[in-house]
């Protein structure tokens, strides 16, 4: 019987366990032990003395209560008991709290009599939706809670679990077809049904996984760092985006010379922000020092902001007339001259700055009250097409809410708006291995091969279904995709192959 289907129960707090087995991992003063299902009122019942006689407690109120063992009657430990009846629990289901002492003797035995009740089955956590829980309790910006409470929800795990059911299916079918095919009650074009739910499977697999790394993004923080040159104004765009003076400010060019680092939320995203020392040819050890660590920041970054004097840009504005613009080249001259490009080969640096191949970056031309209006008019006109060039004040503060709504849909684009119950992105390098795993293994079925995984034991990779003789290695195979999938959520067993394959066909009846 599927434990969901059944009376659960596990330890909530305290020492931590694995399945029906204790690991003994710690001891603490209270544990607690809860029950969700139709029969957790059982447990109140034949495993609590007072309750034998006076029956249910009154509900959402604690009792204190000799917690014993349901057939031999053996006092097992003294401790609170609380009654949440459906639909008022945290499961929806009726749910019952044993607040226990926290020791690996107590926690055992009770789990133990728990196990003895009819239809008691021991809860097998879903690991995704405890990070989910985990994530939600650090979560410091509203999209960090959307997506933590959805996978707590089981997002991820309504996902996998689909690619689960249907990882057992092809294998249920394969191993049916191996043990059974001479018999008349194996439906014909089996494989071919296989075939396709390998297809399915694996097109939703890739798209899970071509996510832009958005929900682990999103998780830690993106990494926004501020550039340019000295006394461009980097440091007052820091102290206005955060409203507060996070970094000292003054006429004086090469005030900020060690990266400034601040977290903030940002349309409810959140952003490490990096203020880095103004980039320029320097003499100064301990200029040149602050410019290398702006230079790893830079290497890093998520998103790019690039600040330049105004008073500058129309000084080189003749030079910029004379041939047609082109933004990326712009952009390569001026790190030319930082020193932020040892040479001036674009794409190189395009391979190694990805905020520059995928266009996150914003340049805020900013002290445009220093300039003219006619100026700042010719300026407009001239870089009108390109939206990711904002002109601003920071003394009169023209321009600045438009480019912070800009970084804003940066943000947005980075960590997805897509509606997460529909589409969950995965959130850890742990779920990314194991997905990972599970699609090499999907396609070695095939005898396709995953880009990056060019290792030996594929080196002759070819299609498993078309020879009867390796329908066993395609078997296999899916067993280690599932195995995988099993170590993301912890929910894989070989007796669902078993369940499957006779609940499936007509096979021993």
């Amino acid at each position: 019987m599927s434990y969901r289907l059944s009376t659960v129960y596990a330890l909530s707090s305290g020492i931590v366990y694995k399945r029906v087995n204790i690991a003994g991992l710690g001891k603490c003063g209270v544990a607690v032990v809860r029950v969700s299902g139709k029969n957790a009122k059982e447990c109140i019942l034949k495993m609590t003395l007072s309750s034998r006689t006076e029956g249910l407690p009154q509900a959402r109120k604690s009792v204190l209560r000799k917690i014993i063992h349901p057939y031999t009657g053996e006092i097992l430990d003294k401790g609170l008991v609380l009654w949440f009846p459906s639909p008022k629990s945290f499961t929806g289901e009726d749910c019952v709290e044993f607040h226990i002492h926290g020791g690996p003797a107590v926690c055992k035995a009770v789990l133990s009599a728990l196990g003895k009740l009819p239809k008691f089955t021991p809860a097998e956590p879903d690991l995704t939706s405890i990070e989910g829980l985990g994530d939600l309790i650090h979560a410091e910006t509203e999209a960090q809670r959307r997506q933590a409470f959805k996978q707590m929800e089981g997002s991820l795990f309504k996902m996998y679990s689909k690619w689960r059911n249907l990882i057992i299916d092809t294998r249920a079918n394969i191993e049916a077809y191996i043990d059974f095919s001479e018999e008349e009650n194996i439906e014909k074009g089996v494989l071919l049904s296989v075939r396709q739910n390998l297809d399915i499977l694996k097109q939703e697999i890739v798209s899970h996984l071509q996510d832009s790394r958005k929900g682990e993004r999103l998780k830690s923080g993106l990494n926004l760092t501020i550039i340019g040159k000295p006394n461009a104004g980097k440091s007052s765009f820091l102290n206005a985006l955060v409203q507060r003076p996070a970094a000292i400010v003054s006429p004086i060019a090469g005030t900020t010379r060690d990266v400034v680092k601040v977290s903030y939320d940002i349309g409810g995203y959140p952003v490490n922000i990096n203020d880095t020392a103004g980039l320029h040819a320097s003499e100064d050890i301990v200029e040149i020092e602050g410019i290398h660590r702006a230079f790893k920041e830079i290497e890093k970054t998520d998103i790019a902001i690039i600040i330049i004097d105004a008073v500058e840009l129309v000084k080189e504005l003749e030079e910029i007339l004379k041939s047609e613009f082109n933004l990326k080249g712009f952009l390569k001259k001026y790190f030319y001259q930082v020193q932020a490009f040892k040479n001036s080969n674009i794409k190189s640096h395009e391979a190694t700055y990805d905020w520059l191949r995928e266009e996150n970056f914003l340049i805020l031309v900013n002290k445009v009250d220093l300039i003219t209006k006619e100026q700042k008019l010719e300026l407009e006109n001239y870089f009108v097409k390109y939206k990711n060039i904002i002109f601003m004040s920071l003394v009169t503060f023209e321009g600045f809410d438009y480019g912070i709504s800009k970084v804003k849909m940066l943000c947005e684009s980075l960590c997805g708006s897509e509606h997460l119950e529909q589409s969950p992105y995965l959130t850890s390098q742990r779920q990314r291995t194991h997905i990972e795993g599970c699609y090499k293994h999907l396609l070695a079925v095939t005898g396709e091969q995953l880009v990056g995984y060019e290792d030996d034991e594929n080196d002759f990779l070819f299609d498993l279904l078309c020879r009867e003789e390796t329908l066993v290695l395609a078997a296999q195979r899916l067993s280690l995709a599932s195995t995988e999938l099993g170590k993301v959520t912890g929910h894989i067993t070989t007796e669902d192959i078993l369940d499957k394959i006779f609940s499936s066909f007509c096979i021993g009846k």
